[in-house]
């Protein structure tokens, strides 16, 4: 008996060291859309193609908010210059002309829509508050910058404490305006629940740095950058813009794949690809001009297992049943585009989804590197085997 205890031992440490590491975060994906404009709103059919965790937008279309609106998606709502108006003038470096602005429009704003959608997941405190170029510039200087989120902060709480709220993407790559607006009031900047980032032109571990056939990522390793400033704030890190405008569609594809695997390993909760559709900024769409799937909105679905439900009928310009693209996910057989096989598994740790990602390791939720599967199996293969040798041996 003393054999058992001490082989079950054994077995159950080797177990812990060859299969823990190797699973990954549920990093959950999502896209941006453009509610100002009905045409920039993907119905439900488009919805389901794509298959979205979370949509990105502003405030100002009801549409996102009623009840034909999926309630599995969930929704990051950003709160800027366009949304809360009368801002003051670009690159503007007054403190007092900021504040009067954020305590006369920007809080009285943020409590309005509050008072009616109390249960918004997660709000973003402006949109890259550290960038200032020609012909764009929402710059907000830090020390004005850490008073709007202090105080928006502190409104959101008061009015639901469970709702994110997340620091406004940081654009510019300049980590002393991240440390300047934490020294601004570091008390009040731990109150806040994440650091958005936009870490456009990252290379994904080392790929098309140097410049490729589909495009250049020249603006260092995406998953250092990220690294950094999550160090630097001591906050989890929500990517609220990644994307590329390439015409190569194939390279949008790869670039979007490697670019997802990288921020599910180190860990990002949220990550929101610009854009869904074309229509929006040509060519960073994961749909096309016309509004059909490009090589990358089929990457794109990959990385989010669970189907959009079929609800709602406001959004839909078609019937409502499941259209091909949709991704189920079968006992065994990995991803089918065509929907043919058995219902979609209601959760992301079942054996179909382990299973799967030996085929296809861009499954967000719990992943399982093949190799180590396998080497489990051994070990647990070998630990039976000596339990009956032992046994025999009695």
């Amino acid at each position: 008996m003393q054999y058992k205890k001490v082989l079950l031992c054994f077995f159950s440490f080797i177990f812990f060291l060859l299969v823990f590491p190797h699973f990954s975060y549920a990093t959950e994906f999502g896209t941006q859309i453009d509610s100002n404009y009905p045409d920039k709103i993907p119905n439900l059919q488009q919805l389901q193609q794509l298959n979205p965790a979370w949509i990105r937008t502003g405030d100002n279309t009801p549409i996102i908010f009623s009840p034909e609106w999926p309630s599995s998606i969930k929704l990051l709502i950003g709160v800027n210059g366009e949304s809360a108006r009368s801002a003051p003038a670009a690159n503007t470096q007054d403190f007092n002309t900021w504040k009067t602005y954020i305590d006369t429009k920007y809080i009285p704003y943020i409590q309005n829509m509050l008072k009616q959608h109390p249960n918004i997941p997660a709000i973003e405190i402006w949109n890259e508050e550290d960038v200032c170029a020609t012909g764009f510039c929402p710059y907000v200087p830090p020390n004005a910058y850490s008073y709007m989120l202090t105080q928006s902060t502190a409104t959101i709480k008061s009015m639901n404490p469970g709702i994110k709220v997340i620091m406004g993407g940081l654009g510019s790559g300049q980590r002393q305006y991240l440390r300047d607006v934490m020294n601004s009031n570091p008390a009040g900047f731990q109150k806040i629940d994440a650091v958005g980032m936009h870490p456009y032109g990252g290379s994904p571990d080392g790929w098309c740095a140097a410049g490729c056939s589909g495009g250049q990522l020249p603006f260092g390793d995406l998953a250092q950058g990220v690294t950094e400033y999550k160090q630097i704030s001591g906050k989890p890190v929500w990517v609220t813009e990644i994307g590329t405008n390439s015409s190569d569609k194939a390279w949008q594809a790869e670039y979007l794949t490697r670019s997802f695997t990288v921020l599910q390993r180190i860990q990002v909760p949220v990550a929101i690809w610009f854009s869904w559709s074309d229509i929006m900024v040509p060519g960073f769409g994961l749909m096309d001009g016309q509004k059909n799937m490009k090589p990358s909105g089929y990457a794109f679905r990959k990385f989010n297992p669970q189907p959009t439900p079929a609800i709602g009928t406001a959004l839909l310009l078609s019937p409502t049943k499941p259209p091909p693209q949709v991704t189920f996910y079968c006992l065994g057989m990995g991803s089918s585009d065509s929907g043919s096989c058995l219902s979609p598994l209601p959760s992301k740790l079942t054996p179909a989804i382990i299973l799967s990602t030996i085929i296809n390791k861009s499954v967000t939720g719990i992943g399982l590197d093949g190799t180590m599967f396998i080497g489990f199996g051994i070990v647990l293969v070998s630990f039976l085997l000596s339990l009956a040798f032992m046994s025999q041996r009695k």
